[in-house]
């Protein structure tokens, strides 16, 4: 029989009441369940309908209810957090839930591509104080889009350990945005279509979407109530093209694929932008010459600023959850997605045999008694999926897959991934994949030669903005210890580098999964990498290597990009289609928190082809993230271009 994973991942339930013992099952071809909200004028939630307080349409016709339940996440409206927390109180162990024990699972996405410093400082805090709203039953995650799907944190109901991810969050550079949610615009800026703007827009609001979807459809056989809320300035859903040296693209599709895998998957998405309420009037910072001119400004400063919005509205209207704009409160905004998901009903009617036929369908659900708002998901694609394979019947292979596209699997092996652009000796683009495994959970057997061996299978996938990928790189390995030195390498680790050939230029999201045959044990990791275009002979610029600067042959280190105080730091990328008659120059930064705590003086470069050097790192360096910018200009015709790249480094202690 075929069936159709849609709108809701649900539970079987007798009327009103919920079975904890009840297993998870799929939505069939005989049963389309919708989960909605009721709320009245004050957004408190309505618990005491029936069947007959309830309209379902699909496509505009009426639709019998034959399944109905009302399903309770919490007894009563979320508490307002305490505005002191007592100093010397001794912290409560957090619970460990059996499954039917959980209520809701949350994951806060955190779209470091699209938050400004101010920003991402507001959503700190108020991540800070959402943890004394949860509620028992309550399980959180959260994770960077910047960071990439393998940057996932466990699901955990222990506070304290929320609030050290919290403080962990820094501003990422690499954000469509600068200091603050409002760009200071002048004369030369005030075409809003630049080509790098546009660009990074794009790369911006792909490398969100995909690592969303990843965690939607890792959420897919999560219990209880799941949602994401992605706390985000937005991004513009469209691009156009402006001269024959720029592009044109939009994001309406991935959104659309977005919104109905979380349908499918049952995930409720809210989304929160950190702006705050903004005038969008002239500051200090804006240079404008006229009247004429500032009113010009002013119309596009509020054009943009709604467009970046849009998306927001769309990813929480088609899901069934609230976009909350415009508010000067984010830590209210996450409060209040607590009470919303107080409790739900869920709503089931037979479908037509004509609902599979790979279109649109849309759905929508009323509620006759007056003063009633009801929110529910918009519809669903009628795709009928295939079952999924039992899990005892897996190959090796089949549970890699698995694992690569379902960050929340295992991490069982500890994986670090770093994926790097570049080009082979046949100017060739590929992914240069650098993998550190641990070894903790890794089986050893002793061989005939006295020594330890073991085995792993590692599969690799980049997967494009359409959610493919062109191939998957398995490959095993097999690896030796001496028995003296087992300890040191067991804590250690290995690396393992794998080559990622691209057919094109574009966004992807790398992804890998490692297993070992002989326990079964399973990790994951995935990173945003974006390969730019060689075809249209720019300059551009491959992605940034770090090693130990006395030993760059070092390949333990390109990977743990770890480093000691004091330390030198040797780094190195290709320089791809210069202009022949370019000059070109060198400058590194250094950053801590996105300030710049070291800035080297631009120094011409002895070589068209690769840019290489050596710092040294202070000696009185405090441990923590880093991160490492290179940048170089071309020096060619009226205008130089700068183009730069960056990685991340850990400051360890000594």
């Amino acid at each position: 029989m075929r069936r159709l994973a849609l709108l809701s991942v649900l539970l079987t339930l007798p009327a009103q009441q919920p079975d904890p013992d009840a297993p998870l099952i799929r939505v069939t071809v005989n049963l389309v369940q919708v989960d909605a909200i009721v709320t009245d004028k004050s957004g408190h939630v309505v618990t005491d309908l029936a069947p007959d307080d309830f309209e379902i349409l699909q496509d505009g016709k009426p639709r019998k209810i034959s399944r109905f339940a009302y399903i309770a996440a919490q007894s009563g409206p979320t508490p307002l957090p305490a505005r002191r927390a007592n100093p010397n109180a001794v912290p409560i162990p957090p619970p460990s839930y059996k499954p039917e024990q959980i209520r809701r699972t949350i994951v806060l996405v955190v779209d470091d591509l699209a938050l400004s410093f101010e920003s991402m400082y507001q959503v700190r805090e108020a991540i800070k104080k959402f943890t004394a709203s949860l509620q028992p039953g309550d399980l959180v995650a959260m994770m960077r889009t910047g960071a990439g799907a393998g940057a996932v944190q466990s699901f955990t109901a222990d506070h304290a350990q929320i609030n050290q991810l919290a403080d962990a969050l820094r501003w990422n550079f690499r954000s469509r945005t600068g200091a603050g949610p409002v760009t200071s615009v002048d004369e030369e800026s005030e075409d809003s279509d630049a080509p790098e703007d546009e660009l990074l827009n794009r790369n911006a609001g792909f490398g969100s979407l995909g690592a969303i979807q990843w965690i939607v459809n890792g959420l897919a056989n999560v219990p209880g109530r799941k949602s994401i809320v992605l706390l985000s300035e937005g991004f513009k859903m469209q691009t156009r093209s402006k001269g024959a040296d720029t592009f044109e693209g939009t994001l309406t599709d991935p959104i659309r694929r977005l919104t109905d895998q979380a349908t499918r998957a049952g995930v409720v998405i809210y989304t929160i932008d950190p702006r705050s309420l903004q005038t969008l009037a002239l500051t200090a910072a804006d240079t404008v010459r006229n009247q004429q001119q500032s009113d010009r400004l002013l119309e596009r400063r509020a054009r943009e600023f709604q467009q970046t919005q849009d998306p927001l509205r769309i990813l929480a209207a088609d899901t069934g959850g609230k976009a909350f704009v415009n508010s000067n409160f984010p830590d209210d905004a996450l409060r209040r997605v607590l009470d919303d998901q107080a409790g739900f009903y869920l709503l089931g009617y037979a479908p037509e045999e004509a609902t599979f036929d790979r279109k649109y369908h849309k759905i929508v659900v009323r509620v006759k008694r007056k003063g009633l708002e009801v929110r529910s998901r918009t519809g669903f694609v009628g795709v009928a999926d295939q079952p999924a394979a039992a899990p005892a019947n897996q190959t090796s292979q089949q549970q890699l897959v698995l694992a690569l596209n379902a960050p929340f699997q295992s991490a069982a092996i500890p994986v670090k991934l770093t994926g790097m652009f570049a080009v082979d000796d046949k100017q060739a683009p590929y992914l240069h994949c650098l993998l550190h495994i641990g070894l903790g959970n890794i089986q050893l057997t002793e061989g005939a030669d006295g020594k330890l061996h073991g085995k792993i299978e590692i599969l690799v996938a980049a997967f494009d903005e359409n959610g493919t990928a062109p191939h998957h790189n398995f490959r095993p390995a097999s690896f030796t210890i001496d028995r003296a030195t087992a300890a040191a390498a067991v804590a250690r680790g290995i690396f393992v580098t794998v080559a990622y050939p691209l057919k094109r230029a574009g966004p992807y999201q790398l992804r890998t999964a490692v297993r070992d045959p002989g326990t079964g044990a399973i990790g994951n990791a995935s990173q945003f990498v974006f390969a730019p275009d060689l075809t249209k002979n720019r300059m551009v610029l491959s992605s940034l290597f770090v090693a130990s600067g006395t030993d760059t042959a070092d390949r333990m280190r390109l990977g743990t990009r770890l480093f000691q105080p004091g330390e030198e730091v040797a780094y190195s990328l290709q320089i791809l289609n210069p202009k022949p008659d370019a000059k070109l120059s060198l400058q590194v930064r250094l950053f801590e928190e996105g300030k710049v705590i070291f800035e080297g003086s631009d120094k011409p470069l002895a070589s068209p082809k690769a840019a290489n050097g050596v710092i040294r790192l202070g000696a009185k360096m405090k441990p923590g993230p880093y991160s490492l910018q290179v940048v170089v200009t071309e020096n060619a015709g009226a205008k130089p271009r700068r183009l730069s790249q960056w990685t991340d480094l850990h400051v360890k202690p000594q």
